[in-house]
């Protein structure tokens, strides 16, 4: 399906972060809709209307890539005055997952989006889609962690700004999927099942909601084509306890006695966490609905490991 008669504007769309967990399945899919509406004056494959799809990325660029340091501003600056981009989605961001909650370089990845956005209006960019997360809080003094609140003060200065190209901002909840970091959650999880090993959930009464990586894909294609602005919460909407998600994957598996819980007291499970979307405003905006259930994203997931034994996820750096 092509973009919609916005996409026309002359320039390409920018994905930063094109190869960490989330961008590269957002550049994929673009790229995947353009195939399939066919060839256009831009060349074969871009699809009819919908100009060039750019990904940015830190270095070694190939094709359809642009090598940059979005830290850069002269850099940056001249590559968006040559290019002049239609849109924009923002995944660039520091994402280590062990210290990514504390990591000083959040502060500086607010300075550095605040200016890719300045600069992006400057140069007649009309839109732009930016990735927050789930544990924003209302103001900055409310966040839990470093990351929560460079998200929440970005998202605060990037809406109240009067100049800018259009925002649409997602709070992302609990990612999975093809290219998550090792250490997370499910890929840990998933691989030590699949080995026939004891894995112990530490907080099996927290809630998350769980969303694979290509449905994440398909919401901002839709906010895409249809120019979304404002504040969504990009999740499926069904929460689901870290002790389910395991006996769910163990269940497929079958190696169900190799999930172990820690002994939790009724106290602790009353002040267990529960985070889940609420994912109506954004599908009543664009009509997009999550597809990927939890048993068949972990089944993709494993079919994939089998098929490639020796492919691991990277740091997940440089990426929503």
């Amino acid at each position: 399906m092509p973009l919609n008669d916005h996409a026309q504007e002359s320039g390409p769309i920018l994905v930063t972060g094109a190869r960490g967990f989330v961008g590269s399945q957002v550049i994929r899919r673009l790229r995947e809709r353009n195939a399939a509406a066919g060839d256009s004056e831009y060349g074969p494959g871009n699809g009819v209307g919908v100009g060039t799809v750019i990904g940015l990325v830190r270095e070694d660029a190939g094709d359809g890539e642009i090598a940059c340091n979005l830290h850069d501003a002269n850099a940056i600056r001249g590559l968006i005055r040559r290019l002049r981009p239609s849109a924009c989605v923002h995944a660039a961001w520091e994402i280590d997952p062990a210290k990514y909650r504390s990591d000083e370089r959040n502060d500086q990845w607010v300075e550095t989006s605040l200016r890719l956005m300045e600069m992006l209006h400057a140069n007649g960019c009309a839109w732009m889609g930016v990735f927050g997360t789930c544990i924003e809080t209302a103001t900055v003094e409310g966040a839990s962690c470093r990351y929560a609140a460079a998200k929440t003060r970005l998202r605060e200065t990037m809406l109240a700004a009067d100049y800018g190209p259009s925002i649409c901002w997602w709070k992302l909840f609990q990612p999975y999927g093809p290219g998550e970091p090792a250490i997370r959650f499910v890929p840990s999880m998933l691989r030590t099942l699949a080995a026939r090993q004891p894995f112990t959930v530490n907080a099996p009464a927290d809630i998350r909601d769980f969303i694979h990586v290509s449905d994440i894909a398909d919401a901002v294609v839709a906010c895409l084509q249809r120019r979304v602005t404002g504040v969504y919460e990009l999740g499926t909407g069904e929460g689901t306890t870290l002790e389910e998600a395991a006996r769910v994957a163990a269940e497929l598996l079958g190696v169900q006695r190799c999930v172990r819980t820690r002994a939790i007291t009724e106290i602790e499970r009353g002040k267990a966490s529960t985070i889940v979307a609420s994912p109506a405003p954004l599908s009543l905006a664009t009509g997009w609905q999550p597809r990927v259930t939890l048993a068949a994203g972990f089944t993709s997931l494993l079919t994939r490991s089998r098929s490639s034994p020796g492919v691991s996820s990277s740091g997940g750096v440089h990426a929503a």
